[in-house]
């Protein structure tokens, strides 16, 4: 029986017999492979010398772990905390906002676990910018300004964000670019087919604006960090026909097609509502 060691961010946790603990982890080894595990860390809940704060979900924590192959539940010799990500714990829509980006890496890697390494790293990048976001970052002071306008929210656009990047990373968006029919440049209008695939105004007659106004807001998501995406998602919001006071619902209808989206391509709960929460 060999001692690992790996460092690892909690997505979900189930308390045994009120004293016990198992946790599932997404964990890096110092091999640099990545994994899904589970693992067992007992007697925390009761325990006098370790704070039970050391399992709480979101938190970033370092493993020394007995690694038995045939096992599905992997037992925990010590764990240690790296990072709790208390700015995003402090209050009870913020946790509620922690545990939905956690819900879709979980289910993300349930699906493919060969995505395994690019989920940790986009969950590991999330979770950072966030805290720092949370620390009082001034960065994105008139982004939000702008975004309080048109009555939405960092939360909002951050998820959706984070949920297309997800799909990006899972296989399940291309060459936003081109027309999934004739593989030419979609320029000026686009239909929106099923999954994330869009058609040229010559493929599909009903081709509009609105959809082709979705297609460039999804395609800045996947070619830019977020600072980029965000500045460059306003100045798409300006350069774009839409009325203000129509805008709210066009993007209303972005978030769910893209909610509807996720709960196709993972096993994710129906009465689960990813975005504009």
């Amino acid at each position: 029986m060999k001692l690992e060691k790996a460092t690892g961010i909690i997505l979900k946790k189930h308390i045994i017999q009120e004293k016990d603990v198992i946790i599932d982890v997404i964990i890096q080894t110092t091999d640099h492979v990545y994994l899904r595990k589970k693992f067992i860390v007992y007697g925390i809940l009761k325990s006098k010398k370790r704070s039970s704060v050391i399992v709480e979900i979101g938190n970033m924590v370092e493993l020394n772990y007995y690694d038995k192959k045939e096992r599905e539940i992997q037992t925990i010799k010590e764990i240690n905390l790296i990072n709790r990500y208390y700015e995003l714990k402090d209050n009870y829509d913020k946790l509620v906002f922690l545990s939905i980006l956690l819900e879709l890496c979980n289910y993300a890697s349930i699906a493919d676990s060969h995505t395994i390494q690019d989920i940790y790293i986009l969950l590991l990048s999330g979770l950072n910018y966030l805290q720092n976001f949370y620390k009082n970052d001034e960065s994105l002071k008139e982004i939000l300004v702008l975004l309080n306008q048109m009555n939405l929210s960092f939360k909002e656009i951050f998820l959706l964000f984070f949920s297309v990047r997800l799909l990006k990373i899972s296989g399940y968006v291309g060459d936003l670019s081109k027309c999934s029919s004739c593989n030419n440049k979609i320029k000026e209008k686009a239909k929106w087919q099923e999954g994330l695939y869009f058609y040229c105004k010559e493929c599909d007659p009903t081709s509009n604006m609105i959809d082709f106004f979705y297609l460039k807001i999804l395609e800045n998501i996947t070619e830019n960090k977020f600072n980029n995406f965000i500045n460059n998602f306003i100045f798409l919001i300006q350069q774009s026909n839409i009325k203000k006071e129509e805008f709210l619902n066009v993007f209303h209808a972005l978030e769910n097609k893209i909610n509807h989206y996720l709960k196709e391509v993972f096993p994710l709960n129906e009465k689960i509502n990813l975005l504009q929460s």
